[in-house]
């Protein structure tokens, strides 16, 4: 036998221990959510636009698969 520790061990001791990873983990959450907070001036408007754009797309590939004049379908195309 080697004495060199197993992949699982190996991989065992590089991914530290729970506590230090919950932590961690805990501690960008808070980060990422602070941060969130504090641009919260442009996420709102951001997530609005996507959830229109989502929203409307198929109402806009139906009128222009029923052949509607494209004034009827025009929804900020170029």
């Amino acid at each position: 036998m080697s004495s060199s520790p197993s992949a699982e061990q190996s991989a065992r001791g590089r991914s530290g221990s729970f506590p230090a990873n919950f932590l961690l983990g805990a501690a960008a959450l808070t980060i990422v959510l602070a941060g969130m907070r504090g641009i919260q001036d442009i996420i709102g408007p951001v997530v609005l636009a996507v959830v229109l754009t989502v929203t409307l797309h198929p109402i806009r590939m139906w009128l222009e698969g029923h052949r509607l004049p494209e004034w009827a379908c025009y929804f900020g195309r170029p």
